[in-house]
């Protein structure tokens, strides 16, 4: 029978396109962290706000 291609070639290509699927996904993957943390407010605590001055303050009615 006849082959189009060599077993030996299309396991070749299969290992590599494999290693090829697995770098890309690792890649995908860090960089979606990456921007999702780029894009996030930064993390701080919550501070009470300061006392407004006296010369600021609004008079009482």
């Amino acid at each position: 029978m006849l082959h189009w291609y060599s077993p030996r070639g299309a396991r070749r290509g299969l290992l590599l396109a494999g290693i090829t699927a697995a770098l890309w996904l690792g890649w995908a993957l860090g960089y979606t962290q990456g921007a999702a943390a780029a894009s996030a407010p930064p993390s701080s605590t919550p501070t009470k706000s300061a006392p407004v001055p006296c010369c600021l303050q609004q008079p009482r009615t």
